[in-house]
């Protein structure tokens, strides 16, 4: 409680868990490897781990297009290394609420996950099958570099380290008002001890520079263990509610 008085009451509240994960021993077999070839338990890093070769090119004659054919590929990938872990690090909400009198209550909730990669299958699904559509780096010329370079080394170097992004979001996750109708008005109702209306959103905007659908999907909705991508997964829907709550 920040203050509270018979006008007035104001609370507010932070919560903020931590997850390490490593790999400490696989019985002697070698990388477990899944999710296409994005992620691996690998000794010694975090478990669900993204691991690719990492890309890197060049523009040679300054024209914005990168080239890859038989004769000369500006895109190149090198060793495979371990670019993050799948599981956010951090998971932390900050909420409050404001009471006037005993008649209304406003709500917030405030939630934000990071310090972890999520991939944009979504993105790379559309440059690797339907790439004369919908995939802007091929079908745009005004496309940057990195997402010719992601594009091309995806579809024909064996890397999809461009497909890759931090997962880091917060997301306005609740706002409520709820009205209390007076004692003095229930009192004066026969067998009715007490009303309430509510009106309540969810999911009301998301705040990230992941350029996927929505960085909180999970491909399969979350059923295969330590999977971190988005592919074609609805992502959390916007909701709006209209509540009433009366007592007798």
């Amino acid at each position: 409680d920040i203050y509270q008085s018979d006008l007035l009451g104001f609370n507010v509240g932070f919560t903020n868990a931590t997850l390490d994960s490593e790999v400490l021993d696989l019985g002697g077999v070698g990388d477990i490897i899944f999710n296409r070839g994005l992620q691996r338990h690998a000794e010694g890093f975090d478990a669900g781990g993204f691991h690719q070769g990492v890309v890197s090119f060049t523009d040679p004659n300054g024209d914005g297009l990168l080239r890859c054919d038989s004769e000369q590929c500006d895109v190149s990938v090198g060793e495979t290394e371990f670019l993050g872990p799948s599981q956010p690090e951090h998971n932390r909400t900050v909420f409050a609420d404001v009471r006037v009198f005993d008649w209304i209550t406003i709500s917030t909730l405030f939630e934000g996950r990071g310090g972890h990669l999520t991939a944009t299958d979504s993105e790379a699904f559309r440059c690797g099958f339907n790439s004369t559509r919908g995939c802007r780096a091929v079908a745009d010329p005004t496309a940057s570099l990195e997402d010719q370079a992601a594009f091309i080394a995806d579809r024909f170097l064996g890397s999809a380290e461009g497909f890759v992004e931090d997962g880091t979001f917060w997301r306005w996750r609740e706002f409520s008002v709820a009205f209390d109708m007076p004692s003095l008005v229930t009192n004066s109702l026969s067998q009715l001890d007490g009303l309430r209306l509510t009106l309540s959103g969810r999911n009301l905007k998301t705040f990230t520079n992941f350029s996927g659908i929505d960085p909180e999907t999970v491909e399969g909705g979350g059923s295969a263990n330590f999977s971190q991508s988005e592919f074609n997964t609805q992502p959390p829907v916007r909701q709006f509610m209209i509540r009433l709550d009366y007592r007798f």
